[in-house]
């Protein structure tokens, strides 16, 4: 669910027409999540987190 109070909205605004885009690498790099199996054994708690 996602809603913008005014807050948000006033950021939104003092960011101006082009933000800067921070974007920061995994915690665990994708070969070794994949390697170590753990997707075999837990399927249902492997997940993307994103936070504003």
């Amino acid at each position: 669910m996602h809603r913008r109070t005014p807050d948000l909205a006033d950021i939104v605004h003092d960011c101006g027409p082009n933000p800067e885009v921070l974007r920061f690498r995994p915690a665990v790099a994708r070969k070794d999540f994949e390697n170590n199996e753990y997707m075999n054994n837990f399927p249902r708690l492997a997940g993307t987190n994103h936070a504003f």
